[in-house]
């Protein structure tokens, strides 16, 4: 069984649209994680030859950039909502 399209052209090009728009944002916030880990290992990358272990560096240097990133994210969803 299908449900009934309406036949307003207009209601379908906003559907489109915000489908678009959709996929922009999660697309942008794919690329900003991709380029905070690869930041965060190229530092430390650089720091590796400071005597500091590579993995647990990245690792906490990745936590130090995404976490206050999330937290706001949450945060200001928090405020919209109320």
């Amino acid at each position: 069984m299908s449900t009934p399209r309406s036949n307003d052209p207009e209601a379908e090009e906003r559907r489109r649209i915000l489908k678009r728009a959709t996929l922009y944002v999660y697309g942008f916030i794919g690329a900003g994680l991709v380029v905070a880990v690869a930041g965060a290992a190229l530092i430390a990358l650089l720091l590796r030859s400071r005597g500091l272990p590579f993995f647990k560096t990245w690792v906490v240097l990745a936590l130090v950039i995404l976490v206050p990133a999330g937290l706001a994210l949450v945060w200001r969803e928090v405020r919209e909502r109320t």
